[in-house]
Parts: C-alpha cells; sequence; structure tokens
C-alpha cells in the first residue's frame, strides 16, 4: 500500500473510532437524561439467563415436565412487568396482573422446549406518560404458547412475535390497542380463535411464511381487520370479520395483501367493509368457500399484475360500486373467476340469471359458470 493509501486507510479508521466515542457518549447522556426524566427502569422480574430463575423463590425444576411457574404477580408503573431472555429451561406465566408499562411481557431468544404465556391480564400501557409498546412481545425465539390473556390500551401492538418460529398465539381477547397482533420475518406461527376489536389492524403477517390464521372473530378496527405483506404460503380460514360500528369514517378492508404468494384463503365471513378483500401484487392463491357482503366498493378486487389466482365457490352478496361485486387491473387476465375442474364460478346476488358474469376492470375477465344459489 502507497504511503498515501495508508495515511487515508489512518484517516478512515480515527473518524470511524471518534464517531463510535461520540454516538457512545451521546448514548449514555440520552440514556441519563431519560432516567432523569421519567426514573429509575425497572422490571417486576429480571431473567436474562437460566442461572437467574434461581433468584426466585418459583415452583418447579425447569424441566418440560416440571417448568418453572410464574404466577400470581401484580406490577403496576414497571418499565417491563416480566422480562425472560437467553434461556433454554421450561416456564409458565400465568395469572399475572401488569398494569402501566412500556412492555408488559417480554421474551427474547427462548430457546426451551416449553414456553407459555397463560391467563394474564396486561392494560393500560403506559410507562411513565410516555405511552405503552407492546403488552406481550416475544422475539427470537421457539415454542412459545401465547393463550388466554387479556389485552387492553397497549401503544403499539397487543401481541408481537418477531424473528420467531412453531409458535402459537390462541384464545386472547385484545381491544383498543394499536394493532391487535403482529408477526414479522416468522415461520411455523398459528394465530387461532382471538377476539380482537377496536384496535388499527386486527392481524398484521408481514416478511413471513407458513403462518395458520383461523377461527379468529375480529372487528371494528380502523383500517384493516387482517393485513398480510410479503408472505408465502399462509392459510386464512374459519375467520369471522366484520365491521359494524368502527370510530374511524374510513370503515377498512377485511383482508389486504401485498407482494403474497401461495396463500389459501377459505370459509371466511367478510362483512361491512369499504372493500371485502383487496388484492396488490399476490399469486398463485386460492379464494373458495367465503362469504363477502354488503361492503360499500368490492367484495373481492386485484391490482398491479396479481395471476394465477382462482376464485370460485364464494358467495358476493350486495356489495355495491360499479355493475359488478368483483374487480381486476392488471396487464394480464391470468386469473380465473372459476374452477375448470368442477366447471363452478361464484354466486352474485346481482347475477340476473343467463350468460356470463362480467368482472369490472381492465381485462374484459368473466365468470363463465355463475351459480344461481350460494354454495355456503
Amino acid at each position: 500500500m502507497s504511503p498515501m493509501g495508508k495515511k487515508r486507510m489512518i484517516i478512515l479508521f480515527s473518524i470511524i473510532i471518534v464517531t463510535m466515542i461520540i454516538v457512545s457518549v451521546v448514548g449514555y447522556f440520552l440514556w441519563n437524561m431519560f432516567l432523569s426524566l421519567f426514573g429509575t427502569i425497572e422490571y417486576g422480574i429480571e431473567i436474562r439467563s437460566d442461572e437467574d430463575f434461581l433468584k426466585y423463590d418459583f415452583s418447579g425444576t425447569g424441566s418440560s415436565v416440571d417448568p418453572y411457574i410464574i404466577e400470581n404477580y401484580v406490577f403496576n408503573g414497571k418499565y417491563m412487568g416480566v422480562l425472560i431472555q437467553n434461556v433454554t429451561r421450561s416456564f409458565i406465566i400465568r395469572n399475572c396482573t401488569i398494569t402501566e408499562f412500556n412492555v408488559g411481557i417480554f421474551l427474547s431468544d427462548i430457546r426451551s422446549d416449553s414456553a407459555r404465556v397463560i391467563n394474564n391480564e396486561i392494560v393500560n400501557g403506559s410507562w411513565p406518560e410516555v405511552g405503552g409498546y407492546d403488552g406481550i412481545a416475544v422475539t427470537n425465539s421457539s415454542n412459545v404458547l401465547i393463550e388466554n390473556n387479556t389485552l387492553s390500551g397497549t401503544g403499539i401492538n397487543g401481541i408481537s412475535l418477531k424473528f420467531s418460529e412453531n409458535c402459537t398465539i390462541k384464545e386472547n381477547y385484545i381491544e383498543y390497542c394499536g394493532d391487535g397482533i403482529e408477526v414479522e420475518f416468522s415461520s411455523k406461527i398459528v394465530c387461532s380463535q382471538n377476539n380482537v376489536s377496536q384496535t388499527s389492524d386486527g392481524i398484521k403477517v408481514s416478511n413471513s411464511f407458513n403462518t395458520s390464521i383461523f377461527g379468529n372473530i375480529i372487528y371494528d378496527c380502523d383500517y384493516n381487520i387482517i393485513e398480510i405483506l410479503e408472505t408465502y404460503s399462509c392459510y386464512i380460514t374459519g375467520n369471522y370479520l366484520i365491521n359494524i360500528g368502527s370510530s374511524n369514517e374510513y370503515s377498512g378492508n377485511g383482508l389486504y395483501m401485498r407482494r403474497c404468494m401461495d396463500m389459501t384463503i377459505n370459509n371466511n365471513t367478510f362483512a361491512g367493509f369499504e372493500d371485502g378483500i383487496k388484492i396488490y401484487y399476490t399469486n398463485s392463491s386460492i379464494f373458495v368457500f367465503n362469504l363477502i357482503e354488503n361492503c360499500e366498493n368490492y367484495g373481492l378486487s386485484f391490482f398491479q399484475d396479481c395471476i394465477l389466482n382462482e376464485i370460485y365457490l364464494n358467495a358476493f352478496i350486495d356489495n355495491s360500486f360499479g355493475n359488478s361485486q368483483g374487480y381486476e387491473y392488471s396487464v394480464t387476465n391470468n386469473n380465473r373467476w372459476y374452477n375448470e375442474i368442477i366447471l363452478q364460478g361464484n354466486y352474485w346476488s346481482n347475477y340476473l340469471g343467463s350468460g356470463n358474469y362480467t368482472i369490472d376492470g381492465n381485462t374484459d375477465t368473466e365468470d363463465i359458470y355463475p351459480l344461481l344459489t350460494s354454495p355456503l
């Protein structure tokens, strides 16, 4: 290396070191300023290793058949009610009440055979005066069950799951949160039989694989009841999704999907939205046995080059915008609004009884086997 090159390397290295020092010093002062304004960071329970379980008088040994039991605690005004990270031991958090928090329960880097969060009440997240974040947050973990918890008044998410796998979120009651349930960068996740209302989005999934969303009751969200972004192989089935009294003038979408592939949407009810289902850049998906009714615009609409999707044996009832209850805008018309094997399409409440049913948009698409009676 030439002397000039060495000099440049020394200057660059010096700039990096100085920058790191400045960032560290600024971060230190900002953190201390935060503490001086809002008080000492306090945790109700703080576990950062397997050994930390022994600091508490929990029953159990931490095995899969005899997990540590964390139960019947009441925490108010803590930064976090329960923090557990970097553990391999099994545990249950149950029957706890957590209020006035930044994060109610936070689990990170859980690698145990079984981690369960059940029957807890987590409400009114506001620590202190800066707003609450998540009721239950799980990141970089596996084999976590979140079941039968009540979450209300959290600032961002009722339940947040990120960079995780083989986790289940079921039978939780969530209301008045930023979003109800959010799943990001995760795989093999089940969201089932949750009751979600009065949130921005009900269930939001992004950048994930092999997720199942079934049997949920979600209503009166401000934007999208279910929102799926950049996700592959997701099953959305047996959900009851309605908008009967949202405080927002915009009635949102029952299901909103963007840049997805290999999705299965079946046996759901969508009622009272701006659009029942609105889809962008989504391919190779199936829509079957869904009831879509009383939406202001279209029951189902495709935008921006959605291809190889099949729509059949659905019931479209009283969705009024144009002459059709379906819409497709694309440079191709490679979606089928019927099934070529069984020679059946969809039921349309405004079908006149003869001929094909025309889909609005620019692709001249038709349902060539419209049904005279509902298949549901």
